[in-house]
């Protein structure tokens, strides 16, 4: 971890239960988000903030329906 992980990590690598080993551990890991609605939308708010290193977001391609089809590409 450089400096600047290290300040902004600093209330958890004071936890007991996570230390500075989990914390590099969370910072090497990567966590795949399925969905960006309301539940998928906060879990990568929350692995964000909790430090994982890679966070990938998959989500579905909206389908469109005809009548909105000059809307949405204009």
């Amino acid at each position: 971890m450089n400096d600047a992980q290290l300040l902004r990590y600093s209330r958890h690598i004071l936890l007991n239960e996570l230390g500075d080993l989990g914390q590099q551990r969370l910072l090497d890991s990567h966590a795949l988000v399925i969905g960006a609605g309301g539940l998928g939308c906060s879990a990568a708010l929350f692995l964000a903030a909790s430090g994982v290193g890679h966070i990938t977001l998959l989500e579905k391609p909206a389908r469109q329906s005809q009548p909105n089809t000059d809307r949405a590409s204009g």
